[in-house]
């Protein structure tokens, strides 16, 4: 099984990850007050929150699974808003990830990509009125995830950026049954 997938993760640009359990994914309240009292993306994009469920719901989601893959990206830029073309791609190559893992017979593969949405050039604040809810997934902040704890206990590192300058850590989880 797990040559399967990791050769899948190779042919979509994903080599630093790991094998971890549901177990060790952390989730936070702290995360959605994050999100509610400190993003501009809260209510304005139909993947992010208050446009997912509740924390718990999404514990017990990530709970049915039985492997996750951590996936770590990191990237410097000299132009802070190039960030955003980097994570889009990243998120493409997640969600091709999760199809060709999904096509191979693991029909419950999900995944949740390194940062927010960015498939539409404008976004929807509601799920109903989605573009692409095929390929449109939230990440692992709106579900509630510490992704920072959850990298640390996993033996990732990941600090605070000082300035938009620093080298960016990003991950991003494929679950797995």
């Amino acid at each position: 099984m797990k040559s399967k997938i990791e050769s899948i993760l190779k042919q979509n640009n994903i080599s630093d990850y790991k094998w971890i359990q549901p177990s060790s994914v952390v989730f936070g309240e702290w995360v959605r007050m994050k999100c509610m009292y400190g993003c501009n993306n809260y209510g304005k994009r139909a993947n992010c929150p208050p446009n997912v469920p509740p924390i718990n719901k999404c514990k017990e989601f990530i709970n049915e699974y039985s492997e996750i893959v951590i996936m770590h990206f990191e990237n410097k830029f000299e132009k802070p808003e190039d960030r955003f073309d980097w994570t889009k791609k990243i998120n493409a190559d997640i969600i091709n990830a999760e199809r060709e893992v999904f096509l191979k017979g693991f029909y419950k593969a999900f995944a949740l990509p390194v940062d927010s949405c960015r498939l539409c050039k404008e976004c929807v604040d509601n799920k109903d009125k989605c573009n692409n809810n095929k390929y449109s997934r939230p990440a692992p902040d709106a579900f509630g995830i510490d992704v920072y704890k959850t990298a640390r206990d996993n033996e990732y590192r990941i600090n605070v950026l000082k300035s938009l300058n620093d080298k960016m850590d990003r991950f991003g989880f494929l679950l797995i049954e």
